[in-house]
Formats: structure tokens, sequence, C-alpha cells
């Protein structure tokens, strides 16, 4: 091909090519403002059932999804397990190290709750 050719048509199209490349990074750099709602703090229960392979244990841990709600508020929940075969399973508020498996159990807001009574035999597995 013809080198002088080539010079030419690049003259031509080399400004055609930076305009239209500036025009899309500029039409690219539009910013716009975004409001995020506030999420609300839920309540969770973890519940932890284990029957049928030694002994038998049953642990609640209650917490808040984003840590904010009132610890206290969950002091006085009622945690009750209910079956469909047995009699109801009541389960009283304890130290949190029973329910978390963590070196500080200080670390983790929340509250854990075990039944008061032996659970072997009450609740059967499956």
């Amino acid at each position: 091909m013809n080198w002088i050719l080539l010079d030419r048509i690049l003259r031509v199209f080399r400004p055609i090519v930076f305009l239209v490349t500036a025009g899309l990074g500029l039409a690219g750099c539009e910013l716009t403002e975004t409001t995020l709602a506030e999420p609300d703090d839920k309540l969770v229960a973890e519940a932890y059932i284990r029957v049928g392979d030694g002994t038998d244990q049953v642990t609640v841990f209650l917490h808040w999804t984003l840590g904010t709600g009132n610890i206290n508020d969950l002091r006085f929940a009622a945690v009750r397990v209910v079956s469909e075969v047995s009699e109801d399973l009541l389960l009283g508020l304890t130290s949190p190290a029973r329910c978390l498996r963590v070196d500080e159990p200080g670390e983790v807001e929340g509250v854990c709750f075990v039944p008061s009574d032996d659970v072997d035999g009450v609740l059967l597995p499956g």
C-alpha cells in the first residue's frame, strides 16, 4: 500500500477519532447522587438441637442482625421448643459461652437459652 495515501487517510480521520473518543469519555463521567435506606434491625434466633448421638443438647442464641437492638429486651424473652410428640421444652437464660464457640464470648452481643432440665429422650432424631 502506498504510504503517502495512508498518511493522508490518517490526517483526515485522526481529528474525528479524537473527537469521538473525547466525547465518549466525557459522556461516561456523569455522577448521580444516591441515597441508601437504613436497614432494619431484625431479631435472629439460632437454635441448635443435637439428639441421638451422645448427650442430647438444645441451645438457642438470640441476637440482633445489626447489633443496634436493646440486648436487655432479649434477656426477658420466652424461648420454647415445641415438639409434636412430647411436651414443650422451656428454655432458661444462661451464659453466652454455652451457645458460642469463640475465645471471647463478650465480643458477640446476644443471649443464650438452654433447658433447665436434662433433655435426654425428650426429643427424638428426625
